[in-house]
Formats: C-alpha cells, sequence, structure tokens
C-alpha cells in the first residue's frame, strides 16, 4: 500500500499542479495512511472506504471534505484497478454552497468606497467573470 501512495502522488506531482499535489499528498500520506490497515491496496473493500469516511469524521473534518477526500482516495484505487467501492448511498451528503450574486446597489456601494485602483479591479473581475487565480495570472 505504502508503495502504491508512493507511486500516485509522484504521478500527481508530475501532472497536476502543485497545490493539488498538496491536497493529495495530506490526504493520502496522512489520513489514508492512518486509517488503511491492509498491507496491499487490492485488498481493499468497501468497508476499508467507510472507515476512512469515519476517521475523516473523528478528525472533525466536516461532510463536503470528507467527500473531497473520498475523491481522492477513490481516484488512487480506481487507478489500481479497484473501481466501484462504494454504494451510492454511502457518499457523504452535503449542501453545494450557492455563490452569492451581487445585486446593483451592493455593486455601487463597493465601486463608491472602493479607490481607483481597486474600482478598475472590481470592473474587470464583474465584466470576465474571473475567479481568484484567473484574475491573479492576468498581466
Amino acid at each position: 500500500m505504502a508503495q502504491a501512495i508512493d507511486e500516485y502522488l509522484d504521478f500527481v506531482k508530475a501532472h497536476r499542479k502543485k497545490r493539488t499535489h498538496l491536497t493529495y499528498r495530506y490526504t493520502l500520506d496522512k489520513l489514508l495512511r492512518e486509517s488503511y490497515r491492509k498491507p496491499f491496496a487490492d485488498q481493499v473493500t468497501r468497508e476499508d472506504i467507510l472507515e476512512f469516511m469515519t476517521h475523516c469524521y473523528k478528525l472533525g473534518l466536516g461532510k463536503r471534505t470528507v467527500y473531497d477526500k473520498l475523491v481522492v482516495v477513490l481516484q488512487l484505487f480506481k487507478r489500481l484497478g479497484k473501481a466501484k467501492l462504494l454504494r451510492s448511498g454511502d457518499w457523504p451528503d452535503y449542501v453545494e454552497a450557492i455563490r452569492p450574486i451581487y445585486e446593483a446597489e451592493e455593486l455601487e456601494a463597493m465601486l463608491k468606497a472602493a479607490s481607483e485602483g481597486e474600482r478598475t479591479l472590481l470592473k474587470c473581475l464583474v465584466c470576465s467573470g474571473f475567479r481568484d487565480q484567473e484574475a491573479r495570472l492576468v498581466e
């Protein structure tokens, strides 16, 4: 199992963004290694995945976070040929947050309170629809 985690993390490091690798590393190196007790990855069962989820909940992780961690763990096992480890009812239930949409009055208040540079940035974000990281990369 340790070798499977190490090899998958090497793959992620080479093919994904640094932030993705860091997230996967915590999920697999810390959380999965603490909860998975079998020596080989191909011995995984549904009960092992449910135990992983329980371990995450005991650490105080929320349902959305456990869901995200679960996706990472299942990607690892799927890459190793072990798919469909959970039933549809096993997945954590969570409510997807609704992103706020600013009303015209709110935008006007922000623009009024902003400096000239901040107004330019706000207008750019509103008109482009860029997310945080996308806006950071604009030159």
